[in-house]
């Protein structure tokens, strides 16, 4: 097999793989989807394999699900936030100043609704959006 050659979609679909569980990559045929798709996949199934095709045939009309087996499921970001409590100790120091500087920010908004997503909000206050879904936890506190 051929070395990979890095594109430029990777880093966004390593980004994007890091907050979902599948993504679909679409273009012409022999662009390299396929071949960008397996560097970032725990695991792959090709079923255009001359050899294994009677055997995806029949687990497609018995069983479909067992194509979909592996990684049982993506953790929720609030799952995340919790597992990033025990595991960084460095957390809280960070964490503490970005959510005061959060706090002193929605304080100072007049009181009209602010919109946009939780991605939007990380990034306006300079979190992650792990961090982010952590301050939200604690609003709801």
């Amino acid at each position: 097999m051929n070395k990979y050659m890095p594109r430029i979609v990777d880093s966004v679909l390593e980004n994007k793989l890091k907050y979902m569980g599948a993504v679909l990559i679409e273009g012409c045929k022999w662009c390299g989807k396929s071949t960008t798709a397996r560097q970032f996949a725990k695991s792959y199934i090709e079923f255009q394999d001359p050899d294994k095709k009677l055997q995806y045939d029949n687990t497609n009309q018995t069983k479909p699900s067992l194509f979909l087996e592996g990684e049982k499921y993506m953790k929720t970001l609030f799952e995340q936030w919790e597992d990033s409590l025990y595991k960084n100790e460095d957390l809280w120091k960070n964490y503490q100043e970005k959510e005061k500087q959060a706090y002193i920010t929605l304080l100072n908004i007049d009181k009209h609704p602010i919109l946009g997503t939780v991605k939007d909000f990380s990034y306006k206050f300079n979190m992650d959006i792990i961090e982010f879904i952590g301050f939200l936890y604690g609003l709801n506190d």
